[in-house]
């Protein structure tokens, strides 16, 4: 798979690339977790969801964040790694002009940054939370969003708090035109050890029904 650097903010991004071999494709972003805990783009979870959304055809994209690997600058919390999210969007749809639709993914801190890219994006389609860490940063941004949206919940999560996390369901529900609905992966953690084929399989059924 094609190593790709591409030009941030903060000098080169590291990134992985797969192109589709259809024509008109749909196009994917995978957005990682935390560096501060681990998190790459080589994130077992990340990696999972970039498979899936390269097996299910989509030219798929996922990206080191400033200061990870070889991707150059420094991690800044949020706000760097918005601006990577995004300058990296705007490199796959120069790479796939034709697109059908745009998606993001992302993973605990990536879901927070994809989230927050899909408020400033306006032709994204469709949108994938895992493990989205909303008792632990500002989700209080949302806006009618009418795309299609997808919550993975881990049922033993040790980060993410269920309470919270039904909160912010509830509260996207209530959005003009919403078009959310939420997975629970039973007996998973945070991370999903042991359970990436469920959660693989609980995203695959999703795009499958919901895909242009």
């Amino acid at each position: 798979m094609p190593e790709v650097f591409i030009q941030g903010g903060e000098g080169k991004l590291q990134a992985k690339y797969s192109p589709s071999e259809q024509d008109k494709p749909n196009i994917a972003i995978v957005l990682h977790p935390n560096p501060k805990h681990g998190g790459t783009m080589d994130t077992k979870v990340n990696y999972a969801a970039f498979k899936v959304m390269k097996d299910a055809g989509f030219s798929t994209l996922r990206i080191n964040f400033r200061g990870v690997g070889k991707s150059d600058g420094a991690f800044t919390e949020g706000e760097g790694e918005l601006n990577d999210a995004s300058v990296s969007l705007d490199w796959l749809q120069k790479k796939n002009e034709d697109f059908r639709s745009c998606w993001i993914v992302g993973f605990s801190f990536g879901a927070w940054i994809g989230f927050q890219t899909l408020m400033r994006r306006p032709e994204v389609d469709g949108l994938i939370l895992i493990a989205p860490p909303v008792n632990l940063y500002d989700f209080n941004f949302l806006s009618p969003c009418p795309i299609k949206t997808l919550i993975i919940r881990a049922e033993q999560d040790e980060i993410v708090k269920k309470d919270s996390l039904k909160e912010f369901f509830e509260t996207f529900k209530k959005q003009k035109n919403a078009d959310v609905s939420m997975e629970t992966i039973s007996k998973s953690n945070h991370l999903f050890e042991g359970k990436l084929d469920p959660l693989m399989n609980t995203m695959t059924k999703y795009i499958e029904k919901n895909k242009s």
